[in-house]
Order: structure tokens, then C-alpha cells, then sequence
């Protein structure tokens, strides 16, 4: 006789789907319409799965996934294993094209030229190993790209012989987007050898918003692809990407859309069809871009499959103008508190470069630069959890530590406070 544990196994081709529908359906009973629910404590409570004594400042390193969003994904995984044939056979390519449908309305991408990635870095990773540099060729990041990015380029480097990596280091105080423009203006036009620029579109270290359509322009006119890096873009400001014109385009859903982690995209310009290939060649090799990207060995894609729910859930609880209104000014009253408290200020930008959801705050440490990584990281980081159950994200920008505060709809100035609270107890006793 079977273990009472593997039973359901056995008969969830009958059962299981109809019990966690049940499931799904009792707790959506219990629920407030999303319309009506409160942004706060009370959506944290009814949406979201966090440990009541978790203080959440950190949305923008990992998201979070609400819960019905995550019923949903336990869903396909038991429509899987209920009938694995089935499933890889006929529903998931049905159920993968409506969430790719669903991803390209968001995004203002035509469907031809989007495909899925379980994240920003696979993105780029397919893209930068997908091009064909001679020697000599360069490829343009700055102290701004993610570190992933800057990596994924020296790897490009070192497969290619000859080709080099450019570093344009960007210094605050910056005054407008005519700052970022120039710094990129002038390293083109010295260099014709640059053939392709990474450049985000919200830099994750500095929670930075750069002019990218002005950029991605500006690269055209001398001759250079852009590699966008959007990876925290979709959910926190409008997009377009058919309008916006880059020769490539990656971004996280997983972030600030609400998606199960490892659910990303790739915008592929149509001229450049026939040369991205993703990392994984498999089965629908030299098929088209869709296909070649679709199916990549039996990874799990249940993430990809609740695209469309995420996305719902997004419009249902007001969309980015209700979104934009509770968060963004939330994070300017939680910056201003921080500032007075810590006796410190803001990342030198101007107020509409800032990202909607993310700043920087000065912190109240003065480690010498050597030690910013060294003595935070470790030690800090674990004492902030431990003790105070504060997750936050510090980061080092021209050799001052500072921190990250991202905030989102269940985010309340409570925990602000308490993140607060928390460094002034820890810089007390550094």
C-alpha cells in the first residue's frame, strides 16, 4: 500500500485539479475585491505571503508573488503531473502563446519579436554570445550596468579574440538627462571601434531612470546596436518597445509585475531575427525566433504560464496610476524621514530621474571604501534580518554606502520606521 503522502499523486489526474480549484476558489471567496482592498498592511495581509514580523524594504531585489498568483502556478504544476503528455503536448504551447500574447500587449511589443527568458541576464547572456564581433570591436558598459552585465561582456571578450570592453565611469552629482547624454556623446564620437552599448533603462545600484530613447537615437547615429537592460522597467514606468526602437530589449516580470521569480523577456528587433540564439540549442534549432527560444529542454515554464494572471492582477489592484500614487509617495515621505533621522541625504539627482519605486539613502557608516563590501555585506546584513527582521539592499556609489529603499503597494511607513530604527541601532554601534 502506498503512503497516504503519495496518494494524491496517484489520482490527481481526477482529483488534484478539482481540489485545488476548490482550494483556489474558497480562498478567493474569503477575499476582497482587489478594487476595494486597501494598499498597506491589509493587501500584505489578504495577497501577500510574508512572515508576520518581516519588515519588507527590499522589493526590488526579488519581488514578491501574491498569493493567487502563486495558486495559479501550483495549478499548472498539478495540470503537469496529472498528465505530463498532455500537457507538454497540447496545453502548454496553448497556454505559453496566451501568456506571450498577453506579455506583448503589456509591453507595446508586437508578439513576433518577444520571447521568453527567466531573467534580464539570460537575456543579455543570448544576446551578447549571439553577436558576431571582428577584432578590435568594443562593447560599451559604465560603473552604472549590473555587475552580471559587466561580466557577461569580459566573458564576450575573452571568447572573441580582440574584442574589448569599454568602461565609462559616470560621476554624481548629475543635474539632467543632458549630463547622461553628453557622457555618452563623447565616448562615441572618440571611438568609432564601439559597436554595441548595454545601457539600462533604471540602473539597479543608483535606482537611476536614463533617457534610453534619447540614447538608443544617439547610438543609432553612430553606428552602434543597444543592448537595453530593462530588467526593472516593466510595472514601474511606461513602455512601448515597438516606439522605443532598440536592437534589443530585456526585462524582469518577476520584479515589479508580480510574476513567479524566472519569468523575464527578450524584445528582439525583426532585423535582427536571424542572429540571436538562445543559450540552449535544442530541438527547434534554425526554427523561427518563438520556437528556438520556446521549449528549452523540460525546464519548468509554469512561471512563463502565469504571465497573463500577474498582469491581471496588476490592472485589477488600479494599475500603475494607483500603483504610482500609494509607492511613489510613500518612498519620497519615506526618503525625507530617513534623511532627517540619519542626518544624511539623497543620491544627487534630479527628482524626475529618480525611479518611481527605488532611492538612495546615504547611510551613517563611515567604513573606508576597502570595507564597504567586506564589513556590510557579511555582518550587517545578517545582524539587520537576525535581530530586526529588516530586509533592505545597501550599495556602494563612489565610495560612500548607502541604501536602496524599494517599496511597493504593501510597503507602509511603519516599516520604514523600523528600517530606520534598525540602522540607527546598528551605526550606534559600529
Amino acid at each position: 500500500m502506498l503512503p497516504k503522502q503519495f496518494i494524491p499523486l496517484v489520482t490527481v489526474s481526477t482529483v488534484g485539479i478539482g481540489v485545488a480549484m476548490v482550494i483556489y476558489l474558497r480562498r478567493k471567496k474569503n477575499r476582497k475585491p482587489l478594487s476595494q482592498v486597501q494598499f498597506g498592511s491589509e493587501i500584505r495581509k489578504q495577497e501577500f505571503m510574508f512572515y508576520d514580523d518581516v519588515i519588507p524594504c527590499n522589493h526590488g531585489s526579488f519581488g514578491s508573488v501574491p498569493r493567487r498568483v502563486f495558486d495559479i502556478r501550483h495549478r499548472f504544476l498539478q495540470e503537469y503531473e496529472s498528465s505530463p503528455d498532455v500537457f507538454e503536448s497540447i496545453m502548454k504551447p496553448k497556454y505559453y502563446e496566451e501568456a506571450r500574447l498577453a506579455a506583448a500587449e503589456f509591453l507595446g511589443a508586437k508578439p513576433d519579436n518577444l520571447v521568453f527568458v527567466v531573467n534580464a541576464t539570460t537575456g543579455i547572456n543570448a544576446v551578447l554570445k549571439s553577436l558576431m564581433l571582428d577584432k578590435d570591436d568594443k562593447i560599451l558598459v559604465s560603473n552604472l550596468t549590473y555587475p552580471a552585465m559587466v561580466k557577461t561582456a569580459q566573458d564576450v571578450r575573452q571568447g572573441a579574440d580582440g574584442t574589448k570592453v569599454v568602461y565609462m565611469d559616470i560621476k554624481f552629482p548629475i543635474s539632467s538627462n543632458d549630463d547622461i547624454i553628453e557622457y555618452y556623446r563623447d565616448i562615441l564620437s572618440s571611438d568609432p571601434s564601439i559597436k554595441i552599448a548595454i545601457i539600462d533603462h533604471i540602473t539597479s545600484s543608483t535606482a537611476m531612470v536614463l533617457p534610453v530613447k534619447q540614447l538608443i537615437q544617439l547610438c543609432h547615429q553612430f553606428g552602434v546596436k543597444v543592448m537595453v537592460d530593462g530588467a526593472h522597467a516593466p510595472g514601474q514606468v511606461p513602455l512601448n518597445l515597438e516606439d522605443l526602437n532598440a536592437d534589443y530589449y530585456t526585462g524582469n516580470f518577476h520584479k515589479w509585475v508580480y510574476t513567479p521569480r524566472g519569468c523575464a523577456f527578450l524584445w528582439i528587433h525583426p532585423k535582427h531575427h536571424d542572429t540571436v540564439k538562445p543559450l540552449i540549442t535544442s530541438h527547434n534549432y534554425k526554427k523561427s525566433l518563438h520556437k528556438q527560444f520556446y521549449g528549452q529542454a523540460t525546464r519548468d515554464e509554469s512561471t512563463f504560464l502565469t504571465t497573463p494572471s500577474a498582469i491581471q492582477f496588476y490592472k485589477d489592484i488600479g494599475g500603475m496610476e494607483r500603483i504610482h500614487g500609494y509607492t511613489s509617495s510613500l518612498l519620497e515621505w519615506g526618503m525625507t524621514m530617513l534623511c532627517e533621522a540619519w542626518g544624511t541625504e539623497t543620491l544627487s539627482i534630479p527628482a524626475g530621474m529618480r525611479a518611481p519605486y527605488m532611492g538612495l539613502v546615504a547611510l551613517p557608516m563611515n567604513y573606508k571604501q576597502s570595507d564597504i563590501i567586506s564589513q556590510w555585506s557579511p555582518s550587517v546584513l545578517l545582524d539587520m534580518y537576525n535581530k530586526y527582521k529588516v530586509n533592505t539592499a545597501p550599495v556602494e556609489v563612489q565610495g560612500r554606502l548607502w541604501c536602496r529603499v524599494s517599496v511597493n503597494v504593501y510597503t507602509t511607513k511603519e516599516d520604514l520606521i523600523k528600517l530606520r530604527d534598525a540602522i540607527l541601532d546598528i551605526s550606534g554601534n559600529q
